[in-house]
C-alpha cells in the first residue's frame, strides 16, 4: 500500500466521521425544534390569553368568589437619563421593568417533553397591564418576548422609555434637584386578582448598567408598595413607586455663572476705593451693573423660579443702584462752589466736626492752618504776616475745600452702610442654604 492509498482511506474515514457527527447533531437539533412546537401547541390549544390566571381560594366554599390573585413581582433597572427639562419638570429615561409571575396554565413536565425552556412571544399568553400611573410608556421594541419555565413561571424583561413629570427643586441652584417617582400597578385588576411586589436587588432601583448623564447623577433611590381604594370603586389596588432623585453636577455652572457673578458683585467694594474726582467711579458702578443684568439673564433662561442666587444677584442691583445715586450725589457735592452754594454752619458741624473723626479723616482748614503756623515760627520775618493770615476768614478756595471734604465724608459713610448691609444681607440670604 503507497502513500497515496493510505491518505485516501484517512480522508474517507474522516469525512464519514464529520458526517456522522454531523448528522447527529442535526438530528438533535431537529427532534428538540419539534419537541419544542408540540409543547408551543399543547400549551396554547385551550388558553385564553385575556384570561387573568387566577385560582379560586383552597378554604373557600363552593359559592364563594374568593380567588388567589397572581402576584407579580417587578424589579426596576434604570439605564439611561435621555432628557431632563428643568422649565416644565419633565423627565425621559430609558428604564427595564422585569416582571415574573406564575401561570399555572402554563406548566409542563420536563421529563416527558424534554424541553426544559421556552421563549414566547409576549402577545400569546396572558401578562400583568402594569401602566405608569404618572406618565406614559413606550416600547423600544416592537415585539417582546417571554422566557417560560417549567413550573410555570414567567419571565419578561421589556425595554421601555418613560415620560413623567417630576418635582423640582431649584432655590439651591446649581445643587437644584429632580425627584421622580415612578408609580406602576394595575389599571383594572384589583388586589384581588393582580398584586404587586418588589424585587430586591439590595438597592431600590438597579444601577448597575446605568449611563451617566454628563449633568444630572442619581442621588437617591427608594421604593414603597401601596394598596389604595378609590372612591369609585370598593375594593383596593396595589401600586409599587420607585423614587429616584437626580441632581444636578454644579461645576459647569459654578464655573460659569455662580463664581464669577459673586466676585463682580464683591467688587462693588472697589467702587469707594476711587476718589470722588475721577469719572471710573461711575464707570464702574455702570459696568458692574450691566453683567449683573446679564448674569440675571442667563439664569433666567435656565431655572423657571426663584433661587437663591437670583435673589443674591437681585440684591447685589439694588446695592449698586444705590452705589450710582451715592455716586452722582457726591459728584454733586464735590464739585459745588461758594458762589453758588454757601455752605450751612449745620453741615460743617456734622460732616466736619463729628464725622470726620470716627471715619478718621482730618479737616482741610486744620491741615492749611497748622502749615501755615509751622511756616510763621521758622521764619521770624513773616511772623506778623502769617498771623494775620491766621486771623482772616476763610478763603473761597478754602470753602470750597470744605465742599470736597464734605463729600469724602459722606462717601467714607456710605462705604462703611454699604458694607454692612452687604455682609447683612449675603447672610441673611444664604442662612437657609446653609441649614439644609
Amino acid at each position: 500500500m503507497n502513500i497515496f492509498e493510505l491518505t485516501t482511506i484517512v480522508c474517507t474515514f474522516h469525512l464519514c466521521f464529520v458526517i456522522g457527527v454531523n448528522g447527529d447533531v442535526a438530528s438533535n437539533e431537529n427532534e428538540r425544534i419539534h419537541a419544542q412546537m408540540e409543547l408551543y401547541n399543547d400549551l396554547l390549544k385551550d388558553y385564553h390569553k385575556y384570561v387573568s390566571p387566577v385560582r379560586p381560594h383552597p378554604n373557600a366554599s363552593s359559592s364563594a368568589t374568593a380567588t388567589v390573585p397572581t402576584t407579580v413581582e417587578i424589579g426596576l433597572s434604570l439605564q439611561q437619563l435621555i432628557s431632563a427639562d428643568t422649565e416644565y419638570g419633565e423627565v425621559k429615561a430609558r428604564i427595564w421593568l422585569s416582571q415574573y409571575w406564575t401561570d399555572h396554565r402554563l406548566v409542563w413536565d420536563p421529563s416527558t417533553t424534554k424541553v426544559d425552556l421556552l421563549h414566547i412571544s409576549a402577545s400569546e399568553i396572558w401578562k400583568p397591564d402594569l401602566t405608569l400611573y404618572n406618565g406614559r410608556l413606550e416600547t423600544e421594541e416592537p415585539e417582546r418576548f417571554a422566557i417560560l419555565h417549567p413550573d410555570g413561571h414567567v419571565y419578561m424583561i421589556p425595554s421601555l422609555i418613560a415620560t413623567l413629570s417630576c418635582e423640582r427643586e431649584e432655590k439651591h441652584f446649581p445643587h437644584d434637584r429632580l425627584s421622580c417617582k415612578f408609580r406602576f400597578g394595575s389599571w383594572v385588576y384589583h388586589s384581588g386578582y393582580l398584586d404587586v411586589i418588589t424585587k430586591q436587588y439590595g438597592a431600590a432601583v438597579d444601577l448597575s448598567s446605568y449611563i451617566q448623564h454628563p449633568e444630572w447623577y442619581v442621588h437617591v433611590t427608594s421604593v414603597k408598595r401601596t394598596e389604595t381604594k378609590y372612591e369609585c370603586c370598593p375594593e383596593r389596588y396595589v401600586d409599587v413607586e420607585y423614587m429616584i432623585e437626580f441632581v444636578r453636577e454644579p461645576s459647569l455652572y459654578t464655573a460659569t455663572m455662580s463664581t464669577p457673578a459673586s466676585l463682580i458683585a464683591m467688587a462693588m467694594v472697589f467702587i469707594f476705593v476711587i476718589p470722588p474726582t475721577s469719572r471710573e467711579k461711575m464707570n464702574l458702578a455702570v459696568g458692574i451693573l450691566i453683567c449683573l443684568v446679564i448674569f440675571a439673564a442667563m439664569l433666567l433662561s435656565v431655572t423657571s423660579s426663584a433661587t437663591t442666587m437670583s435673589t443674591l444677584l437681585l440684591f447685589a442691583i439694588i446695592l449698586d443702584l444705590m452705589i450710582i445715586a451715592e455716586t452722582s450725589i457726591v459728584y454733586n457735592i464735590y464739585f459745588r462752589t461758594i458762589r453758588t452754594h454757601p455752605i450751612p454752619d449745620w453741615v460743617r458741624t456734622v460732616f466736619m466736626d463729628v464725622l470726620s473723626r470716627p471715619l478718621c479723616l482730618s479737616k482741610p482748614n486744620q491741615r492749611r492752618y497748622e502749615m501755615e503756623l509751622n511756616y510763621a515760627e521758622s521764619n521770624e520775618d513773616t511772623r506778623v504776616v502769617a498771623g494775620d493770615q491766621l486771623d482772616r476768614t476763610p478763603k473761597l478756595e478754602d470753602v470750597g475745600e470744605e465742599w470736597r471734604f464734605v463729600a469724602r465724608v459722606i462717601d467714607r459713610l456710605c462705604f462703611w452702610i454699604f458694607l454692612v448691609v452687604f455682609i447683612i444681607g449675603v447672610c441673611s440670604i444664604l442662612a437657609p442654604t446653609s441649614q439644609m
